[in-house]
This record gives C-alpha cells, structure tokens and sequence, in this order.
C-alpha cells in the first residue's frame, strides 16, 4: 500500500468506528429514554395503587 492508499484506508476506518460508536450511543440513549418513561408509569400505577387502599 502506497501512502494514498493508507490515508484513504485510515479515513474510511476512522468513518467506520464513528458510525458504530454513534449506533451504540444511541441505542443507550432510547434505552434510558425508555426506562425513564417506564419509571413514570410505574409511579402512576403505584398513585393509582395507594389511592384504592
């Protein structure tokens, strides 16, 4: 490999990382938004729950 070659081959690696850490990121990000709405819900069982007792 001549030196264009590795440039283009660490630039296309560098785009490639990026694009896997931006999926992961933003699959922890849905999980949080998700247990977050999950978390409120369950409070609003446990209102409807103390109100009936």
């Amino acid at each position: 490999m001549n030196l264009k070659q590795k440039i283009i081959f660490i630039i296309w690696m560098c785009l490639v990382i990026g694009l896997v850490l931006f999926g992961i990121i933003y699959v922890i990000v849905n999980q949080i938004q998700v247990n977050q709405e999950e978390i409120e819900s369950t409070k609003e069982v446990m209102n409807l729950f103390k109100e009936f007792i």
